[in-house]
């Protein structure tokens, strides 16, 4: 596998991960990413799901017991720029299930 693939980033900032390099690190549909910056470099990691998404589940479950200790040690762990985000995705995902069947 190479090294090194050189994309040109489109006009809205994006770029697609390479195709070989998504294979090797197994990456699908729906997987988080971690993206570190270092210098110049920026270095894109596949992240573990916590076990409320390993199967697949797109509805948050409310942790409890040694979950909710995780999620707080988490949170914690954040910036308040993550923390934003994270509100925000959590927010546009609860508006998303407003219209459902659910509860």
């Amino acid at each position: 596998m190479p090294k090194t693939i050189y994309r040109i980033m489109g006009k809205k900032g994006r770029s697609t991960i390479p195709l070989v390099f998504r294979i090797a690190l197994d990456m699908r549909k729906g997987d988080t990413l971690a993206y570190t910056l270092d210098g110049r470099t920026v270095t894109v990691r596949k992240e573990r799901r916590c076990e409320c998404h390993k199967a697949g589940s797109a509805e948050l479950a409310f942790p409890s017991g040694e979950n909710a200790e995780a999620l707080t040690r988490l949170l914690d762990s954040l910036t308040p720029v993550q923390l934003r985000a994270a509100l925000v995705a959590m927010s546009v995902k609860w508006a998303e299930t407003e219209g459902s069947d659910e509860r």
